[in-house]
């Protein structure tokens, strides 16, 4: 009888987009690393006391996660963004908050002429703080209002805390801080680190050199660390996690073809599973055992709607049609910068291109009997759109052109796969081909 009998037991119940979930922190799909090259260099230089670790690799690649949920789990990390740090100050404010440390003033205006006040404030762990009598600093005046800097004794507040609870400090996106922020940020930190704290900065690899370089002799306390490319079998662990807990049983084939289209990157992975849970219309963990038959129709527009949905970044870069004198095959005419993209789009992530190699490419695309292609061309085109998009996109430049080697590197998976399927069916008029188990792209 099933009353005396063992039940089975049951999954819990999951919704799909808290399973796969693209741009927060894993739960469910959270993948263990603990034996990455990364993973181990990082535990090492923690290891010592007061060290800065310099951590760097391509943007949405799971940095972040490895950091918080992995290599620090125990060790009470503290966690600030580098895109809301626009000043010293509201970096120590920042840190403040997730700390819990509350400030506070009272003062008494001793002589309203006078450019120094005197007073009390109150700065720490409430309830308990702890009293300065000090004098606070200069009085600005602003019609009635006054303020008055308290950043050194909310930095000193923060400083006790950190060192109290032994806390490693995560700076995440440090490369979005404006570079004069970034040094008096590091200088700031020179007590910390000399109390035996460890600092964690997080950023992208055209941005790491710059770290520390105005203040060198910082260095001396500095491990760079490179982030290790996912292998394809942790980005297919990803899907398998999640799957698993929606109660899904997805063939080896339309799991090889998520991954390879997902360039090894676990934030992309994330975003195509999701998409293909609403594809096949499964929102939540299933009762029964799903087996659902996934076609090329449904990876594809997988792929399409999540390249797609990534073109408003790039759509300033693609949507003029000005100069476009280049007939494809296809039928369509277009300019420079978009046959070059095209030529793009099969290129892998990180792989590099001569524009020598390029210009071939695009030579390919082209109609027999159209306008000679020449190199020179080719290049001015790709110096001039790298250039474009480090200046409008700044940290999140998608392409990186050496000009003394006259390479080019596709820099990010998003970017990637817009091109191949989100540009390419458009210019092109056709989607790639696509079959289960995975064309060769």
């Amino acid at each position: 009888m099933a009353l005396f009998g063992r039940s089975k037991p049951t999954l819990p119940i999951y919704e799909a987009a808290d399973v796969f979930r693209a741009g927060a922190t894993p739960t469910v799909t959270l993948v263990d690393r603990t034996k990455s090259k990364d993973y181990r260099e990082i535990t090492f230089a923690l290891r010592q006391q007061g060290r800065i670790v310099n951590f760097f690799g391509p943007s949405k690649s799971g940095k972040t996660v490895l950091c918080m949920e992995q290599v620090l789990k125990d060790k009470s990390p503290v966690r600030v963004h580098g895109g809301k740090i626009e000043s010293t100050r509201r970096f120590w404010e920042l840190l403040a908050f997730e700390l819990g440390v509350a400030i506070g003033h009272e003062y008494e205006d001793e002589d309203s002429s006078s450019a120094e006040v005197k007073g009390k404030t109150k700065v720490g762990i409430p309830p308990i703080g702890f009293g300065v009598e000090a004098k606070q600093g200069v009085e600005r005046r602003s019609r009635s209002k006054r303020t008055f800097d308290l950043s050194p004794v909310l930095a000193r507040a923060v400083e006790r805390e950190l060192v109290r609870r032994r806390s490693t400090l995560v700076i995440d996106d440090f490369h979005l801080v404006k570079p004069e922020v970034q040094t008096e940020i590091m200088n700031s930190l020179r007590d910390v680190l000399q109390n035996g704290n460890s600092v964690v900065i997080v950023s992208v690899p055209e941005e790491a050199k710059n770290v520390l370089s105005h203040v060198p002799d910082l260095s001396l306390l500095c491990t760079s660390v490179s982030a290790e490319i996912w292998s394809v079998e942790d980005i297919k662990a990803i899907a398998r996690k999640g799957f698993d807990a929606l109660g899904m049983k997805v063939d080896q084939d339309s799991l090889k073809t998520l991954s390879q289209f997902a360039y090894r990157n676990p934030m992309l992975m994330q975003e195509y599973c999701l998409r293909l849970c609403f594809e096949l219309d499964i929102a939540e963990t299933q009762k029964k055992l799903a087996q659902p038959n996934i076609t090329p129709t449904n990876l594809r527009d997988v792929f399409v709607f999540v390249a797609n949905q990534r073109a408003r970044d790039y759509a300033e870069f693609f949507s003029s049609n000005s100069g476009a004198r280049w007939p494809l095959k296809a039928g369509r005419r277009v300019n420079i910068g978009q046959l070059a993209f095209l030529a793009l789009a099969d290129v892998g992530v990180m792989q590099p291109i001569t524009v020598e190699r390029l210009a071939t490419r695009m030579r390919r695309l082209l109609e027999r009997g159209s306008e000679p292609l020449d190199l020179k061309q080719v290049i001015e085109a790709i110096a001039v759109i790298t250039a474009e998009m480090e200046a409008r996109l700044q940290n999140r430049r998608p392409l990186k052109y050496e000009e003394k080697t006259k390479t080019i590197y596709v820099l990010d998976p998003f970017f990637k796969a817009y091109l191949k399927w989100g540009l390419s069916p458009k210019l092109l008029g056709v989607y790639p081909e696509l079959t289960v188990p995975a064309a060769k792209s």
